[in-house]
């Protein structure tokens, strides 16, 4: 079964607010978008992407800082 990381995992696994998440993938790109169910719920980040994320192999998102 699939995994999914939500705000608070990330805030404990990387020390820091749910605003600096916020922004690592909705202004500044570093950090994959989560990923969203229909209808637009939000179910989170999956550990494959927290682990692209951290030995800095995500590319930034198209279209931000591009």
């Amino acid at each position: 079964m699939t995994k999914y990381h939500n705000y608070s995992d990330l805030e404990k696994r990387y020390n820091c607010s749910r605003k600096s998440i916020w922004r690592w993938w909705a202004k500044e790109g570093v950090l994959i978008p989560p990923k969203k169910a229909r209808g637009g719920k939000l179910l989170g980040w999956l550990e494959e992407d927290l682990l692209s994320f951290e030995s800095g192999e995500v590319p930034l998102v198209e279209g931000i800082l591009s």
